[in-house]
């Protein structure tokens, strides 16, 4: 965990092609609210996180506009969806987030 941060919680974890893919929400003292987060393994216990990732932007206005937190994430084949919370920890809405796999960090 970074100094900076408060709480990492709620992972959501995929193997794919050998590769686990980790994505979990973040509380950093410094923001308002909770982002996505992202880390890779090989062997499922040492892992590599990408703190310079932003997953998905807030939008500001939207539902998703200071909090985005508690990923779930789904294998479809040729994509990887991603359900998530917004503000007020999906009171505001939840979203769905698609990645091809073939743009997946491996």
């Amino acid at each position: 965990m970074e100094p900076f941060e408060a709480l990492v919680s709620k992972p959501s974890v995929l193997l794919i092609d050998g590769v686990y893919h980790m994505w979990f929400s973040v509380f950093a003292m410094s923001d308002v609210g909770y982002r996505l987060g992202y880390a890779r393994s090989r062997d499922g216990i040492n892992w590599e996180r990408f703190h310079d990732r932003e997953i998905i932007p807030l939008s500001p206005g939207e539902f998703d506009s200071k909090n985005q937190s508690y990923p779930f994430v789904v294998d479809m084949g040729s994509q990887l969806w991603m359900f998530y919370t917004g503000d007020e920890f999906g009171a505001t809405g939840i979203g769905l987030a698609t990645l091809d796999k073939d743009k997946l960090s491996r």
